[in-house]
């Protein structure tokens, strides 16, 4: 198997991951994703298994009302965004 070395994505979970570390708590909540018309992650709660949104006020804290009580719920209610590539159009 080859492996490369290429640079970490921006919004990658990895860069997330060390990113909420400096902030967050990694032990309570795994970064899984990151919304970016608000600029907040999306942090899986290890305790309970809901999904949570970084509070956007407060760097490193949790909102207080979870936006889904599993993956399951999560994607049940995501809305697929139709955005057309260029080369589509």
């Amino acid at each position: 198997m080859v492996t490369e070395n290429r640079p970490l994505l921006p919004n990658g979970i990895i860069s997330l991951s060390r990113q909420w570390a400096k902030i967050g708590n990694i032990k309570e909540y795994i970064p899984i994703g990151w919304l970016e018309y608000s600029g907040c992650l999306v942090l899986y709660d290890v305790r309970s298994s809901r999904i949570y949104l970084e509070d956007f006020d407060n760097e490193g804290q949790v909102n207080n009302e979870p936006i889904a009580n599993s993956f399951k719920e999560l994607i049940l209610n995501l809305e697929p965004c139709m955005v057309l590539s260029k080369k589509e159009k």
